[in-house]
């Protein structure tokens, strides 16, 4: 078990805060094949002797196949503590994060306030994070696998006729179903036809607990 820094976008901490959001997905830090050795696909990936962590798999393309391995980064019983965007009064925008007071600081995702600078989630302290995530599965498969409970679990949510995330702009939403709200939120925040490459990924299941990491039993 580890404990690991998660970011999350504004509307998705709302959804965890909502409870609608019980999963994420993440791109499968797979290597590049050797220079030159032009086009590749990844067919498929394997666990060489059970080991729960590791992946096997194999570059092929026109020039031969290469084989690489890949650890998982987040795995079954870590936890995962969210850093999100957030402020403080401007009177406190030349004091470092690691020295404000948790009681000093406003999180985006409650909404804006005209005070204090912007700080990215990647500068939030663990100790300032409100939430926790305590991974229960991690699935390995392609971005294109999931399905639509899986999408309406990542907050993907229907209002009316529509499919989106309701504390969003909704440029993402669609009619037709979860899954292609959710893949038109992937090439938002990930470029244009990101959803269409179909990577690999992880699947991470969790439960959320509205605490700091700090305060939950291990």
């Amino acid at each position: 078990m580890a404990d690991r820094p998660s970011l999350f976008s504004a509307s998705m901490v709302q959804a965890l805060l909502a409870g609608r959001k019980t999963q994420t997905r993440r791109l499968l830090p797979l290597g590049s094949p050797p220079k030159d050795s032009g086009k590749h696909v990844v067919k498929q990936l394997i666990r060489p002797f059970d080991a729960p962590a590791f992946y096997q798999y194999e570059w092929r393309s026109k020039y031969g196949v290469f084989c690489g391995v890949v650890k998982l980064r987040i795995n079954i019983g870590d936890r995962l503590y969210v850093r999100e965007a957030w402020r403080t009064h401007a009177m406190f925008d030349a004091i470092a994060p690691r020295d404000l007071q948790t009681s000093s600081i406003h999180y985006i995702a409650d909404g804006e306030i005209d005070s204090g600078k912007y700080r990215q989630a990647m500068h939030m302290p663990r100790r300032l994070s409100r939430l926790t995530l305590i991974v229960k599965d991690v699935r390995v498969e392609r971005l294109q696998d999931i399905s639509e409970k899986d999408a309406l679990a990542e907050g993907i949510q229907k209002i009316g006729r529509f499919y989106g995330l309701p504390d969003s702009d909704w440029d993402t939403a669609s009619t037709t179903s979860a899954i292609d709200a959710y893949g038109a939120l992937w090439d938002h925040i990930n470029g244009a036809d990101a959803w269409a490459e179909n990577p690999w990924i992880t699947a991470i299941s969790f439960d959320v607990v509205k605490q700091n990491i700090d305060e939950v039993a291990a």
